[in-house]
């Protein structure tokens, strides 16, 4: 495969790989989305099985907005998402055709983020999905219901949260807490089963060194993973063991 996977962000759903062309694959699909990072558009891909070599899907590029930054696939529905970072302060969302892949925009789509979206994560099992609106001044995240029959977003009530973010954000695996990095640390979040509201989770921030960039939970539900960024040129990776407390 001879795209630049240099940029390596983070891991979810235990093998969908985030990088700057983002890369994301539906959990229970043989098929992958390469969303470029300075375009217009999503392309998809076919993933043979034995080889992992890719091939264009008969329809295989599909507008989004500018700057698509993150994708986020829906385990509990076909369900897609891109987060658009480059002005359009929105997401783009379309449904899978779990047969060929195929993407078709949603009704509504894209859906306003109010802010300026560069990361994506869903909550409570795929009830809710997270954007952290990042940036020097005024950051939040924005939180949207998710409709189980036809994805659509509904922004959740008081969103874009005012809360801190510097870049990402991931979701631990049962869907009940947040964690996102800002500043040289990371912040943990609760989400509200009922509501997709977001509590602040005792023991944090934890720092991590550094400008923390990207967050990830490890398959195993056993370590949570910062890389930081020294002006985007150095980067390290810090451990850090979460209690049973989730904190």
């Amino acid at each position: 495969m001879s795209h630049n996977l240099s940029r390596i962000f983070g891991v979810a759903h235990g093998y969908k790989l985030g990088v700057r062309l983002s890369l994301a694959a539906p959990v229970d699909s043989a098929k992958s989305i390469l969303a470029t990072a300075s375009g217009l558009s999503l392309f998809a891909f076919a993933v043979d099985a034995s080889s992992g070599t890719l091939t264009p899907l008969s329809t295989a590029t599909f507008a989004t907005g500018r700057g698509p930054s993150s994708i986020a696939v829906d385990a509990a529905g076909p369900f897609l998402y891109v987060a658009n970072n480059g002005g359009s302060n929105n997401l783009s969302a379309f449904a899978i055709d779990p047969a060929t892949g195929i993407l078709t925009e949603m009704a509504g789509s894209p859906f306003n983020a109010v802010a300026n979206p560069l990361s994506l994560a869903f909550g409570a099992s795929g009830k809710f999905l997270y954007a952290a609106n990042s940036g020097t001044m005024n950051s939040s995240i924005s939180g949207f219901s998710v409709d189980a029959v036809s994805g659509t977003l509904t922004a959740l009530s008081g969103s874009p949260f005012p809360l801190a973010v510097s870049h990402y954000l991931a979701a631990h695996p049962t869907g009940a807490y947040l964690y996102v990095t800002t500043g040289t640390g990371v912040v943990g979040y609760g989400i509200e089963a009922a509501t997709g509201l977001l509590t602040s989770l005792p023991g944090f921030p934890i720092t991590a060194g550094g400008n923390a960039y990207s967050v990830a939970i490890d398959p195993d539900n056993q370590f949570l993973y910062v890389t930081t960024t020294a002006r985007q040129i150095s980067r390290a990776l810090h451990l850090m063991h979460r209690r049973a407390d989730s904190s």
